[in-house]
């Protein structure tokens, strides 16, 4: 569970670090999705 977390907290910031392009949260995860994206690359919500 543990290293689930920290995974997830490093992917996170890997997205936060991808440059300058624009953020669309997930509704459902809360996850920071690249804009264009049609599904959360977290949950897998349509976004």
């Amino acid at each position: 569970m543990m290293e689930e977390m920290q995974n997830a907290n490093q992917q996170q910031a890997n997205n936060r670090s991808s440059g300058s392009e624009e953020k669309q949260v997930c509704s459902n995860c809360g996850w920071q999705n690249i804009a264009r994206n049609n599904y959360c690359n977290d949950c897998g919500s349509e976004l």
